[in-house]
């Protein structure tokens, strides 16, 4: 220790410069699973390894300006190997790496521990935490103070910093490639990509930016908005971690997991769908498909859920269908906080919004994940509570990981090359996806004689995570699932492959209806050989820009939560619990007394709740919200008085 707090005194320079590489080393290491392919990473990109490690150098320069010199490069220390840790954790977990905005969303990522990590797993990170907390207050009160060179600092800081600059420069060609994020961190490096991700964050302004350029593109898609003949219901049902599992190569299927959809594929409009995540990212194919606007145009690893979304609108297939009628309903079986959905969908231009929170999830898989079924009821329900046509999308969430590693005893695959536990967790993944398949022909039954006009899209958000690769598909990409387009009525359209950000355009195209800036350039441009400068153009303009497209700016919706409110009828006691009678009661109703949320309510049914031993000596407001499993209150219901309680009387006669 002596001879390290030494080197930290004498030559801090030389000490920072090893430590980086070794914390170097032992990210990529984590990251690349295997000390042979971390070493043909370092021969055959040296200069890519030394812009990493410079990174790395840069940050720990930040100790020189301080006293306490030993305890900040600690920190950053613990810092860099923790993100190292949760990058692993993030490949093993989704197959994706970790980005900025990871760490942006931890809160609903804590909500998911339970299902991704053991206890055992959840107890060693806490303890983990505690220990790097007091290792870090021993440094700060035992090791000794530096002497403090403030010009020397700021000198070496400076070059470092250009150092990388003129590294990162060569090492990225000058433009880097992040359309495969996994790609991107084996060819760049960790520390490269993390660090891009907390620097590029919104839509980059276009070199030939400028009102004439913009005014350009808006001429060349000013098209007359067409009048659609019939104005049907429109479902989209994006369907957790889905794709047809008879494409994967290394597998051998005793038969087929997904009749249902073979069968819509065989007889309407269908193909590949391109999305820009795998194993994760379901708010991002969501906001590609409403919005329009593809995921490229932003930074890496972005979600503008919480980045753009957080405080501004956009444009989505939920305006653009409202000026034909339409009335919005997003419905999703998870909590409606995660990612922040009960405020961006207001600013998405939803009219309602059924989480969780308002359903009475009657059916759940082994990893508690609610069954697609659950959501027949609240489809039909959205569809007949209005009198105009609707646009539903539906978020499931039944075939979400982590996979279950257990044997099965009836198990689809009778013939495989991959791993024994890899397999047990396809076999669980496939029986899930089975089910969502029979949910499928169960939604296209139900409305197949509906006597209304119906479009139902049936597309997959992502691939599962579960290590597959480009060549063990058919396609030979993971970033392809699938679409079909079904409808209760002739709809005459060929196969097609799209992007997700083209999806909406297609489904809203063959129904005549092409209103929207965006809307419009993906309908009659999207296959223009110039369709992504102008898309990146009018994306910059309308979201970061000078909004030279004069595209309308929109307000948040005053969206509904649930499909009807919950409401009070009365409240009895039953020796000291208190009963409330109503309607619309769900396991995450809640009893307030005087707007404080009573966390043991008991939900006995849709029409009862009930709070144990509960004493008023004064007149007190009672109602009853939907709550989130982080607290978040989602709705309120009326209020009802409630009088105060003389409980001396009951005391009494139970002590006697």
């Amino acid at each position: 220790m002596k001879k390290i707090i030494d080197a930290v005194f004498s030559k801090p320079i030389t000490f920072i410069a090893v430590l980086s590489v070794i914390i170097n080393v032992c990210i990529e290491v984590l990251s690349r699973d295997s000390l042979s392919s971390f070493l043909s990473y370092i021969t055959q990109s040296p200069i890519t390894f030394l812009c990493n490690t410079a990174i790395i150098m840069l940050t720990l320069s930040v100790s020189l300006l301080f006293k306490r010199r030993i305890f900040i490069i600690s920190a950053i220390t613990i810092l860099w190997v923790a993100l190292g840790i949760a990058n692993k954790f993030m490949l093993v977990s989704g197959n994706t790496p970790l980005t900025i905005f990871h760490i942006a969303n931890f809160g609903s990522a804590i909500k998911l521990s339970s299902i991704y990590m053991t206890i055992f797993e959840i107890v060693l990170l806490f303890l983990a935490i505690i220990a790097a907390i007091l290792l870090g207050c021993f440094l700060w009160k035992k090791m000794p103070k530096a002497y403090r060179n403030m010009k020397k600092a700021l000198f070496s800081i400076v070059t470092l910093f250009a150092i990388c600059s003129f590294i990162g420069f060569n090492a990225s060609a000058t433009a880097p490639d992040f359309s495969d994020l996994s790609s991107a961190y084996e060819k760049y490096g960790f520390a490269y990509c993390f660090s891009y991700s907390v620097l590029n964050m919104g839509i980059a302004q276009p070199q030939e930016y400028s009102p004439e350029a913009v005014e350009e593109i808006v001429e060349k898609i000013n098209i007359e908005d067409t009048v659609p003949e019939i104005r049907p219901n429109i479902i989209f049902v994006q369907l957790e971690s889905f794709f047809d599992v008879k494409t994967l190569k290394n597998i051998e299927l005793k038969t087929d997991p997904v009749p249902n959809f073979t069968k819509l594929k065989e007889d309407f409009p269908s193909g590949y769908l391109t999305v820009s995540s795998i194993g994760g990212g379901t708010s991002n194919t969501e906001f590609e498909v409403m919005s329009g606007i593809s995921l490229s145009n932003f930074g890496i690893g972005e979600y503008p859920y919480l980045t753009y979304l957080s405080e501004n609108t956009c444009e989505t297939v939920m305006r653009n269908l409202s000026e034909y009628g339409y009335t919005s309903t997003a419905i999703h079986s998870y909590t409606g906080t995660f990612y922040q959905r009960h405020e961006v969908f207001k600013k998405l231009g939803f009219d309602r919004f059924v989480s969780e929170e308002f359903m009475n999830i009657k059916e759940r898989n082994p990893l508690t994940w609610a069954k697609d079924s659950q959501f027949l009821p609240y489809i039909k329900e959205s569809l007949t509570s209005t009198e105009g046509p609707d646009l539903i999308y539906a978020i499931t969430v039944q075939a979400h990981g982590k996979y279950i590693a257990e044997e099965c005893e009836n198990p689809f695959i009778i013939n495989s090359n991959i791993d024994k536990i890899i397999e047990n967790q396809m076999n669980y993944y496939i029986d899930q996806i089975n089910e969502v398949d029979m949910f499928i022909a169960d939604l296209v039954e139900e409305y197949s004689e509906y006597d209304e006009p119906t479009v139902i899209v049936f597309f997959g958000d992502h691939l599962p995570a579960l290590e597959i690769k480009d060549e063990y598909l058919e396609n030979g990409d993971i970033y392809k699932t699938e679409y079909v387009i079904w409808s209760n009525f002739e709809l005459e359209a060929e196969d097609k492959d799209v992007e997700a950000d083209m999806l909406s355009a297609r489904v809203t195209s063959l129904l005549g209806m092409t209103n929207g800036t965006i809307n419009k350039l993906n309908t009659y441009y999207g296959e223009d050989e110039d369709f992504k400068f102008m898309s990146n153009m009018l994306a910059y303009d309308i979201l970061y820009g000078k909004n030279y497209a004069n595209a309308q700016k929109y307000e948040p919706t005053n969206m509904e939560m649930g499909l009807g409110m919950t409401e009070l009828t009365h409240y009895y006691f039953e020796d000291r619990d208190l009963y409330v009678k109503g309607t619309n009661f769900t396991p995450n109703s809640k009893i307030t007394i005087d707007r404080d949320v009573k966390n043991d309510t008991e939900f006995i049914d849709e029409n009862t709740l009930v709070l144990r031993n509960f004493i008023t000596f004064s007149t007190s407001r009672i109602s009853v919200a939907q709550v989130a499993s982080d607290n978040t209150v989602l709705a309120r219901a009326n209020i009802l008085l409630c009088e105060a309680q003389n409980p001396i009387k009951d005391i009494i006669a139970d002590l006697n």
